[in-house]
């Protein structure tokens, strides 16, 4: 008798990006980080034909289909570039709030 085992993942993968945004010259800081992670598990067959790089072997926890597989609406909110960009959206959405009320309205003069 032969029995044939097939293996369809290779394993747990995570993937991971880092944003930061410098402010440089003499007042040199860092004014934003933010880290995206996805989970998820590497196949051994490429399966889809969307995105670029491990997107065809890549498929995230809670999904049967690879990123090469999802509509690009729904791995825009699951990805690890998409969870790092919200935060930075959200940051600057914050940012811009948070300036308006320190800015000083001064009317202006007439020229004439």
């Amino acid at each position: 008798m032969v029995r044939t085992v097939e293996c369809r993942s290779v394993g747990a993968a995570r993937a991971v990006v880092a944003l930061i945004r410098v402010r440089v010259g003499a007042d040199e800081r860092i004014l934003f980080e933010a880290e995206g992670i996805c989970e998820g598990t590497i196949e051994f067959s490429p399966r889809g034909a969307r995105g670029f790089g491990y997107d065809p072997i890549f498929v995230p926890i809670g999904f049967d289909k690879t990123f090469g597989e999802i509509d690009e609406g729904a791995k825009d909110r699951i990805s690890h570039r998409g969870i790092a960009l919200e935060k930075l959206i959200s940051f600057l959405r914050d940012f811009s709030a948070s300036s308006l009320d320190e800015v000083k309205f001064s009317p202006v003069e007439s020229a004439v």
